[in-house]
């Protein structure tokens, strides 16, 4: 390769592209977090988008982490000031709960706040109304039980694949 075509291959990488870039939807739960913004509002929630990603589009870097390991998309509270915590996920990516993110919903469970996972307005509407027809000693186990299952690595190998 001569230098002449050293430096054409260079500064054609320097060039912006006339090739339109591949745009995929890399956070498919910020459709899911504004529908769920909307039906909160108009239920009298009060609810507070936590951005807990350190990375820092304009600098290209990684920085500190902004909360804790686990905590919650979205925070708030109710007209009534009883405390809601959801984590968002992508439509039918319920499963895909990470372990920092179980336990911590589980917590506030245990605490006595409005703890859940949710992929969906919808299912979110169905939790609330079910979760406020019960009494406070049957609201921990339902929302406890709304918590996906969780898929131990044990329970993830299939034996006679063996993977």
């Amino acid at each position: 390769m001569s230098a002449r075509d050293a430096i054409l291959k260079y500064s054609g990488k320097q060039l912006p592209s006339k090739r339109k870039r591949q745009t995929r939807n890399k956070k498919p739960e910020k459709l899911v977090e504004s529908n769920v913004l909307q039906w909160s509002k108009n239920n009298g929630m009060f609810l507070h988008v936590i951005e807990s990603s350190s990375y820092d589009p304009r600098l290209g870097t990684i920085g500190t982490q902004k909360a804790e390991s686990g905590f919650s998309d979205l925070v708030g509270n109710t007209d009534g000031g009883f405390a809601i915590y959801i984590e968002l996920k992508a439509k039918d990516r319920r499963s895909t709960l990470r372990l920092d993110q179980r336990i911590f919903l589980e917590n506030k469970i245990d605490q006595g706040c409005f703890a859940v996972v949710t992929d969906s307005v919808e299912h979110l509407a169905h939790t609330w109304t079910e979760y406020k027809s019960l009494d406070r000693g049957e609201r921990k186990h339902y929302l406890l039980g709304c918590l996906p299952r969780q898929i131990s690595k044990k329970d993830a190998v299939n034996p006679e694949f063996g993977f």
